[in-house]
């Protein structure tokens, strides 16, 4: 019988880094931090080669959480020329200026979800989404004290894909890194699940 994979879950600060710069030219790498460079790397790998020992997943929610962090980059890049202050930014995100034109929002969504549903059908990252039942099981995750965006993807890797892994560098599951132990699961950065596929180690 053949070894089941350790299972990995992808959070939204990840692939939220890719599409940025995927998306973005930048004049160059260094500006941005480390994590911000390996996550990039990270989905590129996944995307690109077999991941051996490891079994990747992501989400609809992390999905459509990364592309609301694009729009509201989108958003703000545009009110920094504004000189408008971001404290602003939910009263006028939905201005049609510092919205995101409807043809280059559907053209980012098509790209995004080819690339991505092209990994699953080679068996390089599955998508997943919830369901009513396990919904039941947020009020766990609200005590811990997640907000209720958070504790969805908790939902996704803890009880439904029972991942031993959670890769994001959104600070609200890293330092909570003790806490979640408990519940079975290991926290780490993206440099940190690179190292494990460099070594193919757990």
């Amino acid at each position: 019988m053949a070894q089941r994979g350790l299972k990995v879950y992808i959070e939204s600060s990840i692939l939220t880094d890719w599409i940025f710069l995927e998306r973005v030219e930048m004049p160059g790498l260094r500006v941005l931090s480390k994590e911000t460079r390996d996550g990039y790397a990270l989905i590129e790998r996944i995307l690109k080669h077999d991941s051996g020992m490891f079994e990747f997943s992501t989400s609809t929610w992390a999905i459509s959480e990364s592309m609301q962090n694009y729009l509201r980059s989108h958003a703000m890049f545009k009110m920094l020329f504004d000189n408008l202050s971001f404290r602003y930014y939910e009263a006028v995100r939905g201005y049609s200026r510092y919205k995101l034109a409807r043809k280059r929002f559907t053209q980012l969504k098509t790209e995004l979800m080819g690339t991505l549903n092209a990994a699953e059908e080679k068996k390089r990252l599955s998508i997943v989404s919830s369901t009513g039942r396990l919904e039941r099981k947020i009020h766990k995750y609200l005590y811990m004290g997640f907000d209720a965006e958070d504790a969805q993807h908790l939902i996704l890797a803890i009880d439904l894909l029972h991942a031993e892994y959670l890769v994001t560098k959104d600070r609200d599951f890293t330092d909570q890194k003790e806490t979640l132990e408990k519940e079975q699961i290991t926290v780490i950065l993206p440099s940190e699940m690179l190292q494990h596929l460099r070594t193919q180690q757990p």
